[in-house]
Parts: C-alpha cells; structure tokens; sequence
C-alpha cells in the first residue's frame, strides 16, 4: 500500500507540473501576443502622431520654403537689376546734366532762353555750369541737388 500510495503520488506531483509547464507556456505565448499587441500599437500611434505632427509642422516648412525661394529670386532679381544699372552705355545724346545749388525757396523748373534773360533783368541769380561766378556770392553753403535738363 505504501507503494501504491507513493505512485499515486508521483503521478499527481508530475501532472501538477505538465499543468505548471502548460500554464507557463501559455503565459508566455499570452505575454508575447500582448507584446506585440502594444508594439504594433505604439508603431500606430508613433504614426499618427508623426501625421498629426506632420499635418501641425508642414505648412510651416512649406511656407518657410516658401519665402526662402521667394528671398532667393529677389536676390536674383536684385543682381540682375543692379547690373543693368551698372552696365549703361554712354550715349552723344543723353541729356546734361546740370549742378543746380536750391535753397529754402528755390523751385526747378524748366526755364527757357527767354525765361532766363527776363531773370537776369529782374536781378535773379541762375546757378549753372555757364553762371557759376553769379552763384559763388552766395555765402551760405547750399544742398547740392543734379537735375536732367
């Protein structure tokens, strides 16, 4: 009897552990699918908050790039500009340009010959290159604008 109870025994305590390794195994099959589980879902969300980021952050790249091209054609435009100011032909027929001394009340305007003369009658001073000498009494030092005549 000793015997058989000592068998009954034995079998009972290795079907208590084929039912451990069984629950073990199974936990860690349950354990496992749970991993994947929230490792597939921190991958969506990852994704998502990186569309979410992405739809947030985009446009302003885009408008950064935006102005960056736009800077970079006025610069462009700019140089381009700058040379057609530099590169100007000297040309017989473009106009004189005339030193003319203004003061407070002075006014530009275009005077004829005519004009002129009825100046001088009445005592006005013409300051340009042919009347320098009627200009240089004036004492006070003068803004110095150049007028296309």
């Amino acid at each position: 009897m000793a015997q058989k109870a000592l068998e009954e025994r034995e079998e009972i305590e290795r079907k208590l552990q084929e039912q451990r390794e069984r629950e073990e195994a199974e936990n860690r099959k349950r354990d496992e699918e749970a991993i994947k589980k929230w490792e597939r879902e921190k991958i969506l969300l990852i994704v998502r908050n990186k569309v979410t980021l992405t739809n947030f952050i985009d446009p302003y790249f885009q408008e950064a790039e935006r102005l960056e091209a736009s800077r970079d054609e006025d610069e462009e435009l700019g140089v381009v500009e700058s040379e057609n100011f530099a590169i100007r032909p000297k040309d017989s027929d473009l106009q004189e340009i005339e030193e003319v001394e203004l003061g407070a009340d002075t006014e530009i305007d275009m005077n004829t010959e005519e004009d002129v003369n009825v100046d001088q009658k009445n005592g006005g001073q013409i300051c340009n290159s042919e009347s320098e000498q009627a200009c240089s009494n004036i004492e006070t030092e003068q803004p110095v604008m150049k007028v296309l005549f």
